[in-house]
């Protein structure tokens, strides 16, 4: 995050980047790969967190006057909190990519069948 497209305005101190970038740990596998190609998910995913959680929480405690440093990594729910919204996100882009798939099998189902069905009024 820091010092890159990601950083939203700021340069990201490893106190505020940290939680973000453990939550990605919930796409890989036990051996350490990628269960979803990264450059399919990861832009979309980050504008997610930031969008639906961290941000409000930063905003949050900006406006009741604290830092929030160490704060961020010491604080469990926060944690917590972004591996269940990394959960979820993974959940549902798992959900399109079965959708999509099912879709594109029927599909060649119908084409296949409506292949045969031509051939046979000839």
């Amino acid at each position: 995050m820091p010092d890159s497209k990601y950083s939203f305005g700021f340069g990201a101190p490893t106190d505020l980047a940290l939680p973000i970038i453990a939550s990605y740990r919930v796409f890989l596998d036990q051996d350490y790969k990628w269960i979803i190609p990264f450059d399919k998910f990861a832009e979309d995913f980050l504008q997610h967190l930031w969008t639906n959680y961290f941000r409000k929480y930063l905003v949050s405690e900006k406006t009741a006057g604290n830092t929030v440093g160490t704060k961020i990594s010491r604080n469990q729910e926060i944690w917590e909190s972004l591996y269940i919204s990394a959960q979820s996100y993974l959940n549902q882009h798992l959900m399109q990519m079965v959708n999509s798939s099912k879709e594109e099998s029927e599909a060649k189902v119908i084409q296949g069948t409506k292949g045969r069905v031509q051939a046979g009024k000839k």
